[in-house]
């Protein structure tokens, strides 16, 4: 008889579930799915149960429903948990149980990592001293069988806190595998993307003043793709500001709407290479997180997917070949020179060889070797 991996997601995290499902599947291992019409229309692909959650319901009333279905299974992973703390605390399962944390300072020290800023900011942080939200999170920690994080470097970040609470930490699960890697052949034209909707966390100022650096030594046709969502304010104006570098040599490609997950992809698969220029913090409600310190950025994961070679912040910890770091715009502006030039083609085919790490099966084995932990409930 498989086992069988209870994947509850009550968000909107569906690229984390799909990358998930599939590896749990390809670990031999059968699938139900609990979340919300909308996430399971982008999961049709799968082959999993679902379980959907009426708008209409509470996440506490859908929950207590489950009870029993999840208590048949032999692992329950919960991929989001952010509202209800003591609720889901006092819920109790039968099968080993595990919480992916995407935000480590929100869970582990929310009160040494606060920003109030207004009205808005202090009525939150009123609400969660008043309702002892940093107590009711602790507590869910020590609830679970275990937890994990989206990166190794994030527990090892956390470790001090991790052993106050003496929680149980599993390795971190693979948020992403290899799933198409194009050949990084000299074409007519250099792309190279963006990833990921455009918000302040993204430090686009310093991409522009690099390109401005050097426009007038860009000699070959180019295309640079904003790939994210541009419909705000914010979003409109970084678009404009990249218009302005457009010559008969440099292109820009943006637009306000979501790219389709078809689109986003095929721009993925076609490109050069990439640049993330995510910045060091971010700020959700009052509290602020570190950028590949106790929170990752899903442009890691959507570049993994595809082997592209790519800029990064250096602020943002990798190990990966795939990945060069830059500080400021001059070395960012450098590093693009030297990776349009005619020259760069044998290094950006080497870095992208580098995404072979993060191959399906490397990443199966990953959960083949949680099993042990498993079976020590």
């Amino acid at each position: 008889m498989k086992k069988r991996i209870c994947i509850v997601e009550l968000y909107d995290h569906h690229e984390v579930v799909r990358v998930l499902a599939k590896l749990f599947a390809g670990a031999g291992y059968d699938i139900s799915i609990f979340c919300s019409q909308e996430v399971m229309a982008n999961l049709r692909v799968l082959s999993a149960q679902f379980i959907l959650k009426p708008n209409s319901e509470s996440q506490k009333v859908f929950m207590r429903k489950q009870v029993p279905t999840l208590n048949k299974s032999n692992l329950i992973l919960f991929t989001t948990l952010v509202k209800y703390p003591k609720f889901f605390s006092q819920l109790r399962f039968r099968p080993p149980t595990l919480l992916l944390i995407h935000d480590g300072n929100y869970f582990l020290r929310p009160n040494r990592y606060i920003q109030i800023n207004g009205i808005k900011d202090s009525l939150r942080w009123i609400k969660f001293k008043l309702f002892r939200e940093e107590k009711y999170r602790k507590q869910l920690l020590q609830h679970f069988t275990f937890v994990t994080f989206a990166d190794d470097f994030i527990a090892q970040n956390l470790s001090k806190e991790i052993k106050t609470l003496n929680i149980k930490v599993l390795p971190a699960l693979p948020l992403s595998f290899l799933e198409a890697q194009p050949a990084r052949l000299p074409s007519k034209k250099t792309t190279i993307v963006i990833p990921g909707s455009i918000k302040p966390i993204r430090d686009y100022n310093m991409v522009i003043r690099a390109f401005r650096q050097i426009e007038h030594l860009i000699s070959e046709p180019m295309e640079i793709v904003l790939l994210g969502n541009g419909n705000t304010n914010f979003g409109r104006k970084i678009i404009a500001q990249f218009k302005k570098l457009e010559n008969k040599n440099i292109k820009i490609i943006a637009q306000e709407a979501p790219f389709t997950q078809k689109s986003y992809d095929d721009y993925l698969a076609k490109a050069s290479f990439a640049i993330i220029p995510i910045k060091k913090v971010f700020i959700g409600g009052i509290f602020m997180e570190e950028y590949g310190k106790t929170k990752i950025t899903g442009s890691v994961n959507d570049v993994i997917r595809f082997g592209i070679p790519t800029l990064i912040r250096q602020s943002y910890p990798t190990n990966s070949y795939l990945f060069e770091a830059y500080q400021n715009f001059d070395e960012c502006s450098t590093l693009i020179l030297n990776w349009l030039g005619s020259k760069s083609t044998k290094e950006l085919t080497q870095r992208s060889l580098a995404a072979h790490d993060y191959s399906f099966d490397n990443m199966t084995q990953k959960i083949l070797d949680l099993e042990i932990y498993f079976s020590q409930k």
